[in-house]
């Protein structure tokens, strides 16, 4: 079972995508056309995201909610650091409207870099780009300051992941109706019995394509769909191109 996006989002185009490609009038051709190549790419590969990748990710989601950054170079292993240089967080200032944590790399000779895909290697793998990806969004898992909250996720890729969730929490008391009736949501909660929440991760034209569900307090339950191009050991290209709301929700927390 696929999962097609019913909505492609120009704003969702990310930093260092805009930054690697630097053309804005063109973006929602980009878009587009990347929506397009995932469905060829469903329609002529298979799902390539096993269980051993889901491990793998809950083992690098856990260590950005525990803080211990120090094992995140060792969870990605087919992503490399350039020789005398290092894999580290920033975490967010506790200052202003707010804040968010970051990756970065630190260079041999102490310089920080916070593109760090700039100096990053990744291999051209199903698990290399499935690996990018998940470095590429963690900063929504690690530490934010104030504001910076609206972008917090919890990623989910199972019923049980969904239950540690606001909504998995409540679905079977008065706050699931309160929720649906205030929000106006056609979604039963038997309904959510029926989602399919696999991660998707799909070859095609040498270029990939992840899909993967999370939980925000702002938004509610989304499955996010990314395009990436890895070359000569780099990633080339970083695109989320479209999203897909299964279940509205907003906590009405307002910064």
């Amino acid at each position: 079972m696929t999962n097609h996006p019913d909505t492609i989002i120009p704003e969702e185009a990310t930093r260092e995508t805009r930054e690697l490609e630097g053309d804005f009038e063109e973006e929602q051709i980009r878009l587009e056309n990347a929506h397009d190549n995932y469905l060829k790419a469903v329609e002529n590969d298979v799902n390539r995201c096993s269980s051993a990748y889901v491990d793998l990710a809950r083992r690098l989601w856990k260590a950005a909610e525990e803080r211990d950054y120090l094992s995140i170079p060792g969870i990605v292993d087919t992503v490399t650091v350039p020789e005398g240089a290092s894999l580290l967080v920033r975490e967010c200032r506790q200052t202003n409207f707010g804040d968010k944590s970051e990756l970065y790399v630190r260079d041999s000779d102490g310089k920080k870099h916070a593109a760090i895909f700039h100096y990053l290697g990744v291999e051209d793998t199903s698990m290399g780009a499935w690996q990018t990806y998940l470095l590429h969004q963690l900063w929504h898992c690690l530490p934010l300051w104030w504001h910076s909250n609206y972008a917090r996720r919890v990623y989910v890729c199972s019923k049980e992941d969904l239950a540690t969730t606001t909504l998995g929490k409540a679905r079977r008391s008065w706050r699931t109706r309160y929720m649906m009736r205030r929000l106006g949501s056609n979604y039963r909660p038997m309904d959510l019995d029926t989602l399919d929440l696999t991660p998707e991760l799909f070859f095609w034209d040498g270029r990939y394509y992840v899909s993967c569900c999370y939980w925000s307090e702002f938004g509610g339950l989304i499955r996010e769909y990314a395009e990436l191009i890895l070359s000569d050991g780099r990633m080339e290209k970083f695109l989320v191109f479209a999203k897909k709301t299964l279940f509205k929700y907003d906590c009405g927390v307002i910064y």
